[in-house]
């Protein structure tokens, strides 16, 4: 099953989405820096993340690695929350444009909603990052996430 499968039904069903990607770069990330990037959601729909790919290259784009030595962290100030215990191994959170990593859950993102991403370089040479946040915008009268529970509970008995 992928991502979509695991929407709630109710958002599945939901008349008026449809497919987008939020983008951030980091042109380029210090050799062994730290830097902190946001990606605002626009205030006309929520944000439903299923998928987060990335490419990472030199300074001059000629060379893509793979493998990158470098951790991520990702705070959803909507909900106040961080997405992972502790920030996590790149490789873990974003795949490809051939093999996306696919999230286990798709993550609710409240419209207006700013998700701030934390990269750590842990190599001491600079690199161009580029994330792409796959998923769905979903417009108009959304469901509250305790009619998206109601529904769910409903649907599983």
């Amino acid at each position: 099953m992928d991502s979509v499968g695991l929407l709630p039904r109710i958002i599945r069903e939901w008349p008026y989405k449809q497919s987008f990607i939020y983008a951030q770069t980091w042109l380029p990330i210090a050799a062994s820096g730290t830097e902190s990037k946001n990606i605002q959601v626009e205030s006309d729909s929520d944000f439903w993340v299923l998928a987060a790919t990335a490419t990472v290259r030199d300074t001059t784009n000629a060379i893509t690695l793979a493998n990158w030595p470098a951790t991520v962290q990702i705070r959803d100030s909507a909900s106040g929350s961080f997405c992972f215990s502790d920030a996590v191994n790149f490789d873990s959170v974003f795949g490809t444009g051939q093999w996306p990593y696919l999230f286990p859950a798709p993550r609710k993102i409240q419209r207006s909603g700013t998700l701030s991403i934390t990269l750590q370089n842990l190599e001491a040479t600079a690199r161009n990052v580029r994330i792409e946040l796959h998923g769905f915008k979903v417009y108009g009268a959304v469901p509250s996430d305790a009619e998206i529970a109601k529904d769910a509970a409903k649907a599983a008995q």
